[in-house]
């Protein structure tokens, strides 16, 4: 559509152009090649009617020429919108990925503090992972789930037992556990 509006308004600035030289050339000439009318002095200027005809439709075509310019303008700055938004959007995908690989635990909470206007968004990460590690999951540390899991290998009932009475005597709650953890896996 913008193409077919775009080739009407070249073609309708350059009509009149084009009209104004098949008029020239069909002005009579004399011998050596010279025009005979309107190039005299003295020769009779165009009547105003033709001259009014020109002047309107060169009106016309500067309206449109304006109207066709605000459209552009319009469309370059929606353009240039969408570049931004685009560009914004690639780098909170970004963002978010390095997030992830950093092992945040709430991304939202995490992506806030995040400068989302970083040039590197890996540093900004870092630098977020520095701040605040309470945010991620610690890497290399086994987790408290894990600890409480039951011993692949069960305890003999002698060890059981000994592991009873050393959490007895002693009262230390981690032998009473030991002690639960063995008795349950056999």
């Amino acid at each position: 559509m913008n193409e077919t509006v775009d080739r009407e308004l070249i073609e309708s600035l350059t009509a009149p152009v084009a009209q104004r030289e098949a008029e020239a050339d069909e002005r009579p000439t004399r011998d050596d090649g010279e025009r005979t009318d309107g190039d005299a002095p003295g020769a009779a200027p165009e009547p105003a009617d033709e001259q009014s005809g020109w002047r309107t439709r060169a009106d016309e075509a500067e309206v449109r020429l304006a109207e066709v310019a605000a459209r552009l303008a319009d469309a370059e700055a929606a353009a240039n919108d969408l570049k931004s938004a685009l560009t914004a959007s690639a780098r909170a995908g970004l963002i978010d990925v390095e997030l992830v690989r950093a092992g945040a635990h709430d991304l939202a909470a995490a992506r806030a503090l995040v400068d989302p206007n970083a040039d590197e968004p890996v540093e900004a990460v870092r630098r977020v992972v520095a701040s605040n590690p309470r945010l991620f999951a610690r890497r290399g540390v086994r987790g408290l789930a894990t600890g409480l899991a039951p011993a692949h290998n069960a305890a003999s009932p002698r060890t059981r037992e000994a592991i009873a009475d050393a959490a007895r005597q002693s009262g230390d709650k981690r032998l009473l556990l030991r002690y639960l953890r063995a008795r349950r896996a056999s």
